[in-house]
C-alpha cells in the first residue's frame, strides 16, 4: 500500500511532502466570537419570551400553521431582538436564525 503523502520519483525513492498552510490570523475568528455573544443574548431573549408566554407561542404557531411568515417574523421581532433574523417552519417546528455579518446562531425548536 502506498502512502498518500508520498510522491514517487523512482521505484525505490520516495519524496515526502508536507502541505503548507497559511499563517494563522485570529482577527476574524475573534470578531466572529464577539458578535456571537450578542446573538446568544438575542437568542436567550427569544427563548425567555417564548417559554414565559403561552399567548406568544400560540400566536407564532397559529401564524406558522397558516403560512404567514411575515406575521411570525413580526412576532419574533417584538421580543426585542436587535440582530437581523430569519425563520422557517414546518409541521415539526421552527428554525430561527440570528444573523450578524460574521456569525450566525440557529435556534431549532420543536412544536410537535
Amino acid at each position: 500500500m502506498f502512502s498518500p503523502c508520498c510522491f514517487w520519483i523512482h521505484p525505490y525513492h520516495c519524496l515526502q511532502y508536507r502541505q503548507v498552510y497559511p499563517e494563522i490570523e485570529t482577527n476574524a475568528f475573534l470578531r466572529s466570537a464577539k458578535e456571537a455573544n450578542s446573538l446568544l443574548a438575542d437568542g436567550q431573549l427569544i427563548l425567555n419570551r417564548l417559554s414565559s408566554s403561552r399567548d406568544l407561542a400560540r400566536k407564532i404557531m397559529t401564524a406558522a400553521q397558516s403560512s404567514q411568515k411575515d406575521t411570525v417574523m413580526t412576532l419574533l421581532r417584538q421580543t426585542g431582538v436587535r440582530s437581523q433574523l430569519d425563520a422557517s417552519f414546518n409541521p415539526d417546528g421552527i428554525r430561527i436564525i440570528l444573523i450578524n455579518p460574521h456569525s450566525r446562531i440557529f435556534l431549532m425548536l420543536r412544536w410537535s
